[in-house]
C-alpha cells in the first residue's frame, strides 16, 4: 500500500482529498508541475497591464526630471559629484582630498559614466536617479503581480510612481533610488 492511499490516524485519506480533475468536453487537463511557474488559474499578463505600468513609469520619469536643474546641488550631492568626476577622470572613486570613497559605489560608477558623457550640471548628475526610479517602477509590477494579484499590483505601482518620497529621491544625485 502506498503512502498516499494509506489512511492517517485521524481517518483522513490524502489520495481522496483531491479527486482527479475531470476534463471539460473531453479536452485534456493541464496538471501543474513543480517546474511550472504559472498556475492554471493565473492568466498571462495582458497588454493593457503593461501599458498601464509603462504609463506610470513614464509619469515617474517626467516627475523625476521636472525641476531637476533648478535647485542647486547640496552638500551630500556634491560629495557624489566629486567622486563621480574622479571616476570619470581616473576610474578611482576618491574625494578631492585623495581619500578613497566607498559609500554608494555602484551609484558612483553610474554617476561617473553620466558625468563622463554629459558633464557635471545639475540635470546631468540627477538624471541617473530619475532613470533608476523609472526602472524600479517598471520592475515593481512583474514582481508584485504574482504575489498580490493584478489589481493590487497596479495600485502599488501607481502609489510608488506618484509617491512624494519617490519623486523627491528621483530628483537627488544620491544613491537612494537604487
Amino acid at each position: 500500500m502506498s503512502t498516499l492511499s494509506r489512511g492517517t490516524p485521524g481517518g483522513y485519506n490524502r489520495a481522496l482529498a483531491h479527486p482527479p480533475r475531470k476534463p471539460h468536453n473531453g479536452a485534456p487537463t493541464r496538471t501543474p508541475t513543480l517546474t511550472s511557474q504559472r498556475s492554471i488559474d493565473d492568466p498571462p499578463t495582458a497588454r493593457w497591464e503593461w501599458c498601464t505600468c509603462g504609463a506610470f513609469a513614464f509619469v515617474a520619469l517626467i516627475l523625476g526630471f521636472a525641476n531637476s536643474a533648478a535647485p542647486s546641488l547640496w552638500h551630500d550631492e556634491l560629495v557624489h559629484v566629486f567622486v563621480a568626476k574622479s571616476i570619470a577622470a581616473t576610474g578611482i572613486p576618491e574625494l578631492p582630498s585623495g581619500h578613497f570613497y566607498t559609500s554608494g559605489t555602484v551609484f558612483n560608477f553610474i554617476l561617473g559614466f553620466f558625468v563622463f558623457l554629459f558633464g557635471d550640471g545639475e540635470r546631468a548628475v540627477r538624471a541617473p536617479s530619475a532613470i533608476i526610479t523609472t526602472i524600479s517602477v517598471l520592475i515593481a509590477f512583474p514582481v508584485l503581480r504574482p504575489l498580490i494579484g493584478r489589481g493590487p499590483a497596479l495600485i502599488a505601482v501607481a502609489m510608488f510612481a506618484l509617491s512624494p518620497w519617490t519623486i523627491a529621491w528621483a530628483r537627488e544625485a544620491r544613491f537612494y533610488a537604487l
